[in-house]
């Protein structure tokens, strides 16, 4: 297995490697895995996707292998079972949600309630760091026998995959620090108002100096220059030797980059530059602050 960094929270470790390259993105079928991958997905909001990992048994023994109808059936002494396994995650709101979401299951299934359509949703990822990733041919084939038996339209939302590896987020090393114990920083005028996920939920994103020096790479914290501890690009990646006034590019930010960008700090929006067919052009100007003062009365 090779150890490549995902989550810089998660590092190379086996357990979250695992389920990285073979689950996350893949599609489910069966009732009981899909089921058990959207509650655990509640479960693990605000936590390191690593934290549920290492629980998973314990919610899967706790939670009866997450059957529905089992589930469904779970009374208040089972909420009070569960707040006191320290095996899973012991949040009330969470484990009553699961629960709830079983019945309603159950009760959809003995309506009989008719679906116009099944919403796939995006589907399909995108390899932010470069890993294999499963082929739109691989996905339909996994997921139409289902569909096709079950006779209804189909939506599916593939934005990411569409438009993710065509952005890159351009940006100049302001600083560069080395401290005594060998820990180098560079530091970008783009930040974590510029591209928000790394921040939010330390996602991974290719970095590359545009005019790569050369001679051996180093290990390099890339972070924004906004005073926030969690403005960081990435932490240990190896890369060239990097200079003030070097310019890097931040890849496959097509998606989720400058929808999710903000003001924060009074930070001004950054232009965006089409590039096609060898010419370039600006579709959006660079933000002013008589723009952002312009909101304000």
């Amino acid at each position: 297995m090779t150890p490549v960094s995902r989550c810089w929270w998660c590092g190379t470790d086996p357990l979250y490697v695992r389920y990285h390259d073979e689950e996350w993105g893949k599609p489910v079928t069966d009732d009981t895995r899909l089921f058990e991958k959207v509650c655990l997905e509640g479960f693990q909001a605000g936590l390191s996707w690593l934290t549920i990992l290492r629980k998973r048994e314990e919610f899967r023994r706790a939670f009866a292998g997450f059957d529905i109808d089992t589930v469904s059936r779970f009374t208040g002494r089972d909420v009070n079972r569960l707040l006191e396994n320290a095996g899973i995650v012991r949040h009330r709101g969470k484990i009553e949600s699961t629960i709830n979401n079983a019945r309603r299951a159950i009760e959809l299934r003995d309506d009989g309630v008719a679906l116009e359509h099944v919403d796939l949703g995006g589907g399909l990822g995108i390899a932010y760091e470069g890993r294999p990733m499963i082929t739109p041919e691989e996905y339909a084939a996994a997921v139409l026998p289902d569909l096709r038996r079950a006779g209804i339209p189909v939506v599916l939302e593939p934005g990411r995959a569409i438009v993710g590896h065509s952005g890159a987020l351009v940006a100049v090393v302001v600083d560069t620090k080395q401290y005594p114990d060998g820990r180098r920083f560079a530091v970008l005028d783009a930040g974590m108002t510029e591209l928000l996920r790394p921040a939010m939920y330390g996602s991974f994103h290719r970095i590359v100096p545009l005019t790569p020096r050369p001679g051996a790479e180093v290990c390099w914290d890339v972070v924004g220059p906004i005073c926030e501890s969690s403005d960081v690009f990435a932490r240990d990646r190896a890369l060239p030797e990097l200079q003030v006034d070097d310019l890097v590019a931040i890849l496959d930010t097509g998606a989720y980059g400058a929808v999710m960008a903000s003001n924060y700090n009074r930070r001004l929006l950054a232009p965006e530059v089409l590039v096609d067919d060898g010419a370039w052009r600006i579709i959006r100007r660079r933000q002013t602050i008589d723009d952002v003062l312009a909101l304000e009365t």
